[in-house]
């Protein structure tokens, strides 16, 4: 719930009161649970890196045509459109620059576990090169949703999804 929450919010678009709401919980119960917002927002990244990690990377895992599939979902317009269930890094990536250390290195692990889960996709010389073209893979196409959404219900946003989805297939994935 707080996962979704802060990707459609923002971490400061929404409070522990409206979060623990949409939970159906007080805000008495929070402090039961947690030992305050930024414990929440470490066990909402865990938990949406598990929901990245099960939506994108397991659809590479089971494609004869990995990287390919990872690249059509991710710059779908049914991503750009539900950002509450989508990955946390396009949601939340602009706003963590300007986060604290301990948001920022929360938010830096499950960025670093989709790079993982997707290095033995990509193609390179060694593990370090497929790292590093994961990374920036998925750098780059987070950064393309993240102005795709700027421009939702526009043609020029489908427009930008598809000609990303033809430039990251021809530079990523394996012909």
């Amino acid at each position: 719930m707080a996962a979704a929450a802060y990707r459609e919010c923002g971490v400061e678009g929404i409070g522990v009161r409206e979060i623990m709401e949409r939970a159906g919980l007080t805000q008495g119960g929070f402090y039961s649970h947690f030992t305050g917002k930024q414990a929440l927002f470490r066990e909402a990244c865990g938990h949406a890196i598990g929901q990245t990690a099960a939506r994108f990377v397991v659809t590479v895992d089971d494609s004869v045509q990995q990287p390919q599939s990872f690249i059509d979902l991710y710059l779908s317009a049914w991503h750009r459109d539900n950002p509450q269930e989508g990955c946390f890094v396009a949601a939340l990536g602009s706003e963590m620059a300007r986060a604290d250390f301990d948001q920022r290195l929360a938010f830096g692990r499950g960025a670093s576990e989709t790079v993982i889960r997707l290095t033995p996709y990509m193609e390179g010389a060694d593990a370090s090169e497929r790292s590093r073209r994961a990374a920036l893979m998925v750098s780059a196409m987070a950064g393309v949703l993240t102005v795709a959404r700027t421009l939702a219900g526009t043609p020029m946003s489908d427009g930008l999804l598809a000609d990303a989805r033809r430039f990251f297939l021809d530079s990523f994935a394996r012909q």
